[in-house]
């Protein structure tokens, strides 16, 4: 069943979209799929895909988001309550991912996967291959199972990861994607688990790149030094003004490339107590990450990441739709190219106020970038004023 499954995978990632997998430049600052043609991450964040919704509803989601100009879809292999799923890890029909638990705690044993649920997941990435979207695939996300993958120790994590990696290494429009709201990686028992997932999946798949979501408010892949030989691509999280992290990580290391995997979201208000977030400020967050050196970003909507009630009248919004224009301002130009205007040799009076942090409508810095030879400059002004 798996081997049809790929031959099917195969034929329709032919059929759309880039030529996946994607590697990193040969300057290391951005993606390229492989015909070396730049790629530029414009994603959502459906995390709870996989267990919240059917198969037809995924295909549904899929054809909408690519319509806006998504290209990257961020989705939990497996997912607990932390990510809207439930205690028992099922998908919405009723399946579990692990046929085993470990006596006297209750936690999954995570070296007896259940075929039937990661046959789902083959099919949830056969669906976003047949509209030319690659997957952020995290593997076992650390928000909701770091508990799980703690009682299992390194051993069984290694040997998960093992599992995902033959399962999924010739599945090309994979990124796998570690972590999530992953606050206790400071802890050497806590990453040594973690690692351990990645450490396994690359133990059998060296076809795809890696990358892992450290802990809100603020953080890059590379500020945990232990991850620095897995991952291929450095991401930033942070409610704050998103110029100030996604610097922080452009200057992190000039050979690997940077993308914001996580800021506030559409219908969210985590962190500064915005109201409901405006269109402005999202694209705030947009235009800042996209002139600070980034390869791209994930947007998320506070329905369709967990697919809660009404989800399907909150796919056509101004979020979504925004980001479709700032996909077409940037892909048709060589952004590829830019570098910031850090020291202000282009946007040298009127560029405001640098913050770390702070509400992001609160801020009114202007980002700046230009290529090289000086050929194109872009600036974002997120207020009037003369510059």
């Amino acid at each position: 069943a798996a081997g049809a499954m790929l031959c099917l995978f195969v034929a329709a990632q032919a059929a759309a979209g880039p030529a996946y997998p994607l590697k990193q430049s040969a300057s290391g600052r951005y993606l390229v799929d492989q015909k070396n043609v730049p790629f530029m991450i414009v994603g959502d964040s459906p995390q709870a895909l996989v267990v919240n919704i059917t198969e037809a509803e995924a295909a549904l989601f899929f054809s909408n988001r690519k319509a806006h100009g998504f290209n990257t879809m961020c989705i939990d292999a497996i997912c607990n309550p932390y990510t809207a799923g439930r205690t028992n890890g099922s998908t919405i029909d009723g399946i579990l991912p692990f046929t085993n638990t470990i006596p006297s705690t209750g936690l999954y044993d995570l070296t007896t996967p259940n075929e039937v649920y990661f046959a789902r997941v083959d099919q949830i990435l056969t669906l976003a291959a047949k509209q030319g979207l690659q997957v952020m695939l995290d593997p076992i996300e650390t928000g909701g199972w770091l508990p799980t993958m703690l009682a299992n120790g390194t051993g069984n994590c290694r040997a998960y990861g093992q599992y995902l990696g033959d399962r999924y290494k010739n599945f090309p429009n994979i990124i796998w994607f570690s972590g999530n709201d992953f606050q206790g990686w400071p802890d050497p028992n806590n990453d040594a688990v973690v690692t351990a997932v990645a450490l396994g999946i690359k133990d059998r798949d060296t076809n795809h790149i890696h990358t892992i979501e450290l802990n809100y408010q603020v953080s890059s892949s590379l500020d945990d030094t232990n991850w620095a030989p897995i991952i291929g691509l450095n991401a930033v999280y942070t409610y704050f003004p998103t110029y100030a992290e996604v610097l922080h990580a452009y200057n992190q290391s000039s050979s690997m490339p940077v993308f914001m995997v996580e800021a506030n979201y559409e219908f969210e208000d985590l962190l500064h107590n915005l109201g409901t977030l405006t269109p402005q400020i999202l694209r705030l967050q947009e235009y800042w990450t996209m002139l600070s050196g980034a390869d791209g970003q994930l947007y998320g909507n506070h329905y369709t990441w967990q697919f809660t009630n009404g989800w399907q009248s909150h796919l056509d919004t101004p979020g979504a739709i925004q980001i479709g224009h700032m996909k077409a301002l940037f892909q048709s130009r060589a952004w590829y190219n830019l570098i910031p205007d850090t020291n202000h040799v282009v946007v040298i009076g009127g560029y405001g106020t640098f913050a770390t942090n702070g509400p992001v409508n609160a801020n009114d810095y202007a980002t700046a970038a230009c290529t090289p030879d000086g050929t194109l400059v872009m600036a974002y002004l997120p207020t009037l004023r003369t510059v």
